[in-house]
């Protein structure tokens, strides 16, 4: 389990982060929704390791992030960030194989070519294998990223060690149509299935619904509520966090909350 207890991050004078506290478990997603600036990102990368807060703890089964090694690190946990720059002239395995070499693995081993094409099948990119990545649309860029953190923790090969491992995903269906959207969180539910922890980033609230396990509602910087989309997805919260006046419902065929707006 990833714990975060009384985290709180300033920059230039100003709290991005308040007192947060968050618990990660394995085989549980875990949502995180608010306002452009509440602090999602931010967060994210605390847990992740990749910054440190001013004040509190981050912990990874116990151990304090800090005291865990980068190539540990990598081989527990898995970030998908926002805005992903690369400026070599790969092409979509070999940039897939860079979540495999992040483990020190002979990445161009045909176990990992394996893990790699597995990875992108899950993400609808298998036909983008032998593509430059630099000629993708951002659509197609972002399938080939989510393989790439699939192949690092390898979500859904025969490692019999997949149950303590997670993904850390910031907007991963930001650039991506209906279908593909459905079809990324539908393998990141199948992933927590298999015992992976998963921490996401949403701007919809009504696939935040239908995927998460939790939801945490941010708003500047703090947690204004948290628990599953039935206890706490309510006009009253929605009015408050995002101002704005909703409906919600329940949901014609799945058993969770519908939101629409009025």
């Amino acid at each position: 389990m990833i714990d975060a207890e009384n985290i709180c991050l300033s920059r230039n004078g100003s709290r991005i982060l308040d007192d947060i506290k968050i618990s990660v478990p394995y085989a549980k997603v875990i949502a995180v929704v608010g306002p452009n600036g509440a602090g999602k990102s931010s967060l994210l990368s605390i847990l992740s390791g990749a910054i440190s807060p001013d004040l509190g703890t981050i912990r990874l089964d116990g151990i304090e992030i800090q005291n865990w090694t980068p190539a540990n690190l990598s081989t527990r946990r898995a970030v998908l960030s926002q805005n992903i720059q690369l400026d070599f002239s790969f092409n979509c395995l070999e940039v897939v194989l860079l979540g495999r070499s992040a483990q020190n693995i002979n990445a161009s081993s045909n176990a990992e070519v394996k893990i790699a094409e597995m990875a992108l099948e899950k993400t609808d990119a298998v036909h983008l294998i032998n593509r430059n990545y630099s000629s993708l649309s951002g659509g197609e860029s972002q399938r080939v990223q989510l393989a790439r953190v699939l192949a690092q923790i390898n979500c859904f090969g025969n490692e019999t060690n997949h149950l303590n491992k997670f993904l850390l995903l910031d907007e991963p269906i930001s650039s991506l149509d209906l279908k593909h959207q459905q079809k990324l969180l539908s393998t990141v539910r199948s992933a927590a299935k298999r015992g992976v922890g998963v921490f996401v980033i949403l701007h919809d609230l009504n696939l935040a619904c239908m995927f998460a396990d939790e939801i945490y509602f941010l708003k500047k910087g703090a947690v204004i509520e948290k628990g599953t989309p039935a206890q706490v997805v309510c006009p009253a919260l929605v009015k408050d966090v995002f101002e704005v006046d909703v409906c919600v419902k329940p949901h014609p065929i799945r058993d969770c909350p519908h939101i629409t707006l009025l």
